[in-house]
């Protein structure tokens, strides 16, 4: 259900705000504005406003104690799932990435996976990686959780939390 509010323009005040209590769980907020034939003459992009407090974007939704695991030429990544609240915007997997530390520079893309740990396979023993996650969500993604560093798969004693 898409709902709108019509807020009038004010002559003496150039900014104008909405409460969070205001919205009631809305998802955008877009400034249209009019002319006197109430003709729509420019209007904003839609911008994100938060779910509420405790929802999936942000930090609270942010993958947490991610372990590893290093296994011959591969990694095994797992993390604890969330426990943000998923009334507004559900949990639907994860988004990854996994680079060479040496570059310095993550991936531009990301790689998904339903679950909450991801094997990562022909890894070489002499590159140490860098590894970070977040939550993929029916609105959007939470904010990536802290980049583990210094990893590869020669060691394993690696426990992040």
């Amino acid at each position: 259900m898409r709902l709108q509010e019509d807020r009038n323009v004010n002559e003496d005040e150039e900014n104008y705000s909405v409460s969070a209590t205001e919205l009631n769980n809305a998802f955008s907020v877009r400034v249209v504005v009019v002319d006197d034939e109430q003709r729509a003459v420019a209007k904003t992009k839609e911008a994100l406003v938060s779910g509420g407090i405790g929802s999936c974007e942000g930090n609270a939704g942010a993958p947490n104690e991610i372990r590893v695991q290093p296994s011959g030429n591969s990694i095994t990544f797992s993390w604890k799932a969330p426990t943000c609240d998923q009334d507004l915007s559900s949990i639907l997997g994860y988004e990854y990435m996994i680079w060479d530390q040496e570059n310095g520079v993550p991936p531009e893309t990301t790689s998904f996976t339903p679950k909450s740990s991801v094997t990562i396979d022909n890894l070489n023993p002499s590159i140490q990686y860098s590894f970070r996650a977040r939550s993929r969500l029916t609105n959007g993604h939470s904010s990536w959780s802290e980049t583990i560093e210094s990893v590869n798969n020669q060691k394993s004693d690696h426990n992040f939390i």
